[in-house]
């Protein structure tokens, strides 16, 4: 692990803004780390790449990043208690660690409620010292199946989840990064039938892209 953190920041050097050192590594059960190719024969291997990471260069900002963690209510409520709670005991025990990125891949049927969690949220990181990106941004016509049918009012929900998502962070002096997984549904990892993206498959803008443009015109 040493090897390749050390290896691939030198690689880059100053190049990079900020750098995802641990990516996914809350369980989504009743467990708090996933079993994987470190965890558990490396108990502290989250603190370990961390401080790894700030020894190989001292200058990049090193974040955690992980899907369902956006909102304090709702169903991210539980996963986003369990890396605030990791995140706060790093701090507090003095592991380097810069920001969170939330990562954002939901439905036009994301629920009003979610919005004021994920302001909540953001604030109790900033309380940290700790920023918050966006990342991994795409809203699928159908966050749990199949899309049936994707028309003009379908755009228009798009459009609003997006907006919304991009005025919380606005909001928020220490959300730091709005960040889209792609730009155009023809390539998306969801398939172009979730139409996922600003622009779709001959790369025209959608609504979804003139509310973005339009809500950070509105905050310059």
């Amino acid at each position: 692990m040493a090897n390749h953190i050390t290896t691939v920041i030198q690689r880059y050097n100053d190049t990079p803004v900020c750098w995802d050192v641990v990516n996914e590594a809350i369980d989504d059960g009743t467990g708090i780390l996933k079993s994987n190719i470190w965890y558990p024969d490396i108990p502290d291997y989250v603190d370990f790449a961390f401080q790894t990471a700030r020894a190989a260069n001292p200058k990049v900002k090193l974040f955690y990043n992980d899907y369902n963690i956006a909102s304090t209510v709702g169903y991210t409520a539980t996963k986003a208690q369990k890396v605030y709670n990791m995140v706060s005991s790093m701090k507090q025990r003095g592991i380097p660690i810069d920001g969170v990125g939330f990562q954002l891949h939901v439905g036009i049927d994301f629920p009003s409620n979610m919005y004021d969690g994920i302001k909540q949220n953001i604030e109790r990181f900033a309380a940290l010292g700790v920023e918050v990106h966006f990342t991994e941004i795409d809203i699928a016509c159908n966050s749990n199946g199949a899309c049936t049918g994707w028309g003009t009012q379908d755009e228009q929900k798009q459009a609003a989840v997006y907006g919304s998502l991009l005025q919380v962070c606005i909001d928020e002096p220490m959300c730091t990064n709005f960040e889209t997984w792609g730009f155009t549904d023809k390539f998306t990892w969801l398939g172009v039938q979730q139409h996922p993206l600003p622009f779709d498959e001959q790369f025209n803008p959608k609504p979804a892209f003139n509310t973005l443009l339009q809500a950070l015109i509105s905050s310059d």
